[in-house]
């Protein structure tokens, strides 16, 4: 599950979180892929864009503007930039800064408008093109991300972040060497940048190389001590890769001792603990992720798994019923609700989870789970 965050000047991480095995009839099968997105304002590239010669007035204004973003007073913000575009309607600048904060707001149609007039007026703009890429990435326009990422790129070489959001475009294109060599060019730039760091050790750990994934995550935390983010991403690598899970409870530790409003790494925890059959301490850890996110379909998830490894069904089947109120077409939601409904002997439904289950795998292309429903419902139609 991935929820959209707004990426407010380029920088995104995406990681992909938990998912876990087929287990037998009581338990559940987490297939499922947990994706976390994380955003990064770099206030200081508006300040320094604002540096360059402009009326007294209008210079003001812009540095107004671009401290009222960082202190997330978005209005206020909003508002500087149309009075310097009515002072200035050919100020690049100002409907650069505008997309950033419509950008950052969900409000995709302006922000592309803005970023569109900003590179009409100034063909010779890498930040807007970078920003523009972006918006681009979010809409899955990968191929106009690209060009515009190249574009930022040869206009500014040692532009590191446009490296990175290609590098990550290249990661989503499963591209993964294309990727690689694009971090390798951000970090030549900025090799004292942790997120960067965090990057590569994602894109290594898609490609199976734990232990230099873990060394990236290492060295972001040297750069960053109190880098959440990075503990959590290497704790679930320790539990869920290498299956040291010591390692991967004493990094969600951290992590949530840092952040402790992180409802992901109370996720990962209590994945961990449930491996380790402490059921006690997993649903703990969901209940604490649902009270931060109450609409965090993975934690109610995850809870029914724990909560029919402990013979709740009718505990588990209300955790299914959460996730499906929030994803209707998750596919394991159904099946897994339809093995707590054959555990309480009520056939009829858990006969038309399983159908609904197999029609969803079917549509998703999920071939092998697609057949283990088809043979729960063979199991049913032979009693």
């Amino acid at each position: 599950m991935m929820s959209k965050t707004k990426l407010l000047l380029g920088l995104l991480l995406s990681s992909v979180i938990a998912h876990g095995l087929i287990a037998s009839s009581g338990l559940a099968f987490d297939n499922r892929l947990v994706k976390e997105s994380a955003s990064y304002s770099d206030r200081q590239t508006l300040l320094s864009q604002n540096n360059r010669e402009e009326p007294g007035e209008i210079n003001d204004l812009l540095r107004s503007a671009a401290d009222k973003f960082a202190k997330k007073d978005y209005k206020s913000a909003i508002e500087d930039y149309n009075r310097v575009l009515e002072l200035d309607p050919e100020n690049s600048l100002a409907y650069w800064g505008r997309g950033v904060i419509e950008d950052s707001l969900d409000r995709d149609k302006e922000a592309l408008a803005d970023y569109n007039q900003a590179i009409k007026l100034n063909p010779q703009y890498p930040e807007a093109y970078n920003t523009r890429g972006m918006l681009y990435v979010q809409a899955r326009n990968y191929q106009q991300a690209l060009a515009d990422f190249d574009r930022a790129i040869r206009l500014n070489p040692k532009y590191a972040l446009a490296y990175l959001n290609r590098g990550e475009t290249y990661r989503s294109l499963k591209q993964p060497q294309k990727a690689l060599s694009d971090y390798n060019k951000a970090l030549k730039i900025k090799p004292d940048e942790a997120d960067i760091y965090v990057s590569r050790a994602n894109l290594r750990d898609d490609l199976g190389k734990y232990p230099e994934a873990i060394a990236d995550l290492d060295k972001a935390i040297r750069l960053k001590p109190r880098y959440a983010k990075a503990y959590r991403l290497r704790g679930w690598i320790y539990a869920n890769r290498l299956q040291q899970y010591q390692k991967g409870l004493s990094d969600f530790g951290r992590t949530i001792t840092i952040s402790p409003d992180y409802a992901l790494a109370y996720v990962n925890r209590g994945n961990v603990y449930r491996q380790l059959k402490d059921f006690k301490k997993a649903i703990a850890d969901y209940d604490k992720a649902i009270q931060l996110d109450r609409s965090d379909a993975d934690a109610y998830f995850y809870r029914g798994i724990t909560r029919d490894a402990m013979a709740n069904y009718r505990g588990a089947i209300a955790d299914y019923n959460q996730v499906l109120r929030l994803e209707p077409q998750s596919a394991d939601a159904y099946y897994n609700r339809g093995l707590s409904r054959e555990s309480l002997k009520d056939k009829p439904k858990a006969l038309a989870d399983f159908r609904q289950a197999a029609n969803l795998y079917k549509q998703a292309g999920e071939t092998q789970y697609y057949q283990d429903a088809l043979a729960k419902i063979r199991e049913f139609e032979k009693k």
